[in-house]
């Protein structure tokens, strides 16, 4: 891959996708966490029907950190979301998205 292609690789992660590949990684830290029943839902595959069923309206959508976000999230154990641990990425893929405390 070229180096232009790898600067241009973020402007192309949609919202959409973003959407759909949070959605993912959410549920799959839900269901690691046990936490499924508690949204009630009983499989990931509910929860991520869940998740995305939405439309995500975003002013000043930035893949880059969209990106970001949802690898974060993949990172993420038990622990450090029982904690309140979030990518700090996720705070910044939405120009009006509500930021969340460190």
């Amino acid at each position: 891959m070229t180096w232009l292609a790898v600067l241009l690789l973020p402007a192309c992660y949609t919202e959409s996708r973003y959407q759909d590949d949070l959605a993912h990684a959410l549920c799959d830290l839900y269901d690691e966490c046990g936490y499924l029943e508690a949204l009630g839902v009983t499989t990931k595959k509910e929860c991520v029907d869940v998740m995305s069923s939405g439309t995500l309206e975003c002013e000043g959508y930035d893949g880059g950190s969209a990106s970001d976000c949802v690898d974060g999230v993949e990172t993420l154990d038990c622990e450090a979301h029982a904690e309140g641990q979030w990518p700090r990425a996720c705070n910044e893929v939405c120009d009006s998205s509500v930021k969340v405390e460190d």
